[in-house]
């Protein structure tokens, strides 16, 4: 028997749903009879109060309650695993079960556009992947060597080795036959090139708590679809930190990557080249990536490509017109909290969406796009020819970029956690041709 759909109206309301009973409560609620209103709720009161009340929409989730029955039918085991896994087991080891409820808000405000999320989980009941991210309060603004034309930029104040203890811990509360042997691959690193080697205490523990990363538009001739990123993690010992991945790498087959080395001011720079993906059947170079790294003062630099941590470390961690200078940027970031809630990031969505708009203004994110949802179906034995799919719509009717500019800005978002649980913020303010 299928299921049922119910639609119907009462008065200006108009009410849907797939059960009878809760559509019957909603009407009581409509005659003023004795039904318990969601708004009387102390769990949804709560969430109204600090996310939701000036929302012009809004979602709610009793997570708990869902929770409460979707895991009381789980099996106590999977079988054909080649170790043991309980499902009710997992659940708690990822701390799910600890979280209370999701709510969603966003509002059109005159100066732009705000949405909030709000994970509530009480500290006391935080466990498994939430210990994980548990975010600390400190500085998590762009610093000033950011440089101003990033595309996107974020921050965050992340303890890297208490966040790989909980990791570990969750994966041994899971099945202790996984976590012990994550352990012992973790302990047998770099041990047939030197006996006394602990990548443990060389790597994992010289882990900081500070994580900075941004992107930037690849220059001419840079490999297409690599990536042009930079990231900074912090360090106490960023010389053991690069030692251990060096290390790491001898352990990599030559034929499957190439390893160079060089000095950029006076810094030692390690990069490592693999191959992306398949040669083209025309002949042409198989696509690649190469990660690039050093160490600095108090970070440890990786970026995709020789050419970005050359840019950076030759200007010295300062060059330049910064980030943290853009008109607009520190107002915008007061409106998700500031910038010391411990997590920031930013987004030049104008430059980010230039160049994914031409894309499918000359038709090539289309073909692509064709292209590999006909493989995925074929993979899938669904084989399906899509070639008059493309003729459905005419993508280069679109005008250029430059007359609908006007519409893109900037956005922002923040992260913060406190005793009750976890907030993610995001702002994009009015762009300035709107306003």
């Amino acid at each position: 028997m299928g299921q049922s759909h119910f639609v119907g109206q009462s008065g200006s309301l108009l009410i849907a749903g797939n059960r009878r009973l809760d559509i019957e409560k909603v009407l009581g609620l409509l005659a003023g009879g004795p039904v318990i209103a969601l708004g009387e709720s102390a769990l949804f009161e709560a969430d109204h109060r600090s996310t939701l009340r000036d929302a012009t929409a809004f979602g709610w989730l009793n997570v708990g309650a869902v929770f409460g029955s979707a895991t009381r039918g789980l099996p106590d085991s999977v079988p054909g695993t080649p170790f043991p896994l309980n499902p009710q087991r997992i659940v708690a080891a990822l701390g799910l079960d600890g979280l209370k409820s999701v709510a969603a808000a966003t509002s059109l405000r005159a100066d732009g556009e705000f949405a909030e999320l709000r994970l509530r989980i009480p500290a006391n009941g935080r466990r498994g992947f939430f210990r994980l991210i548990q975010i600390d309060p400190g500085e998590s603004g762009p610093p000033p060597f950011v440089p101003a034309d990033a595309v996107s930029f974020s921050r965050t104040r992340l303890d890297l080795f208490l966040a790989w203890q909980s990791l570990e811990n969750m994966l041994v509360e899971i099945s202790p036959q996984i976590g012990g042997l994550v352990r012992l691959s973790l302990d047998s690193i770099g041990k047939d090139q030197d006996p006394s080697f602990d990548f443990r205490r060389e790597f994992l523990a010289n882990l900081g708590n500070d994580v900075i990363s941004w992107r930037k538009t690849p220059p001419a001739g840079h490999p297409p679809g690599a990536s042009y990123e930079i990231a900074l993690i912090q360090s106490p010992e960023p010389e053991k930190l690069t030692g251990a991945i060096r290390m790491f790498l001898r352990m990599v087959p030559p034929d499957l990557a190439k390893v160079e080395e060089s000095t950029v001011s006076g810094r030692r720079v390690s990069s490592l080249t693999i191959q992306t993906g398949m040669a083209t059947a025309e002949g042409g170079a198989a696509p690649t990536q190469t990660v690039a790294f050093a160490a600095t003062d108090g970070y440890l630099v990786m970026a995709a490509g020789k050419r970005l941590i050359e840019e950076y470390l030759n200007a010295a961690g300062g060059a330049g017109e910064s980030l943290s200078a853009r008109r607009g940027l520190a107002v915008a970031a007061g409106k998700v909290g500031g910038f010391s809630t411990g997590l920031f990031g930013y987004s030049n969505d104008l430059e980010a969406s230039r160049q994914s708009y031409e894309d499918i203004r000359s038709g090539k994110a289309v073909d692509s796009g064709l292209k590999t949802a006909g493989q995925m179906l074929s993979a899938l034995g669904m084989a399906r020819n899509l070639d008059n799919v493309g003729g459905w719509f005419d993508p280069t009717l679109l005008p250029p970029f430059a007359d609908v500019e006007k519409y893109f800005h900037f956005s922002v978002y923040s992260g913060a956690v406190d005793p009750e649980g976890f907030t993610l913020k995001f702002f994009a303010p009015v762009p300035p041709g709107l306003e």
